[in-house]
């Protein structure tokens, strides 16, 4: 057997989901690194997004797989997403795209 396997199946820790998003349209927001923060639909969760984007300007084709960029590049966490892991995977993009993008950042809308 592996102990080092055996130790680390002792580490606490928590749930996480991440998702990415590539929207046809490019979305302005004051800063690229986001929080999302006691939003009912979060579930308990707490979460971040980041505009990939925006971040990652001079290498921008390589987050549409080297094809010709189309808009805006999410990255969404969710943290203690226990509840998050639990939807499907058209629920949670509906949730952000739907609900929470447009509530921290108007433009989304």
């Amino acid at each position: 057997a592996a102990p080092e396997l055996s130790k680390a199946a002792s580490l606490s820790g928590i749930d996480v989901v991440a998702t990415r998003i590539w929207l046809d349209k490019y979305v302005p927001t004051d800063t690229p690194a986001n929080v999302f923060s006691r939003f009912e639909g979060l579930r308990g969760a707490g979460g971040t997004f980041f505009m990939l984007d925006q971040l990652q300007k001079d290498t921008e084709d390589e987050l549409w797989g080297g094809e010709t960029p189309q808009g805006s590049v999410l990255a969404c966490d969710f943290y203690n997403g226990g509840a998050v892991a639990c939807m499907s995977d058209e629920d949670i993009v509906s949730l952000l795209v739907d609900e929470l993008l447009p509530a921290a950042v108007p433009e989304f809308k």
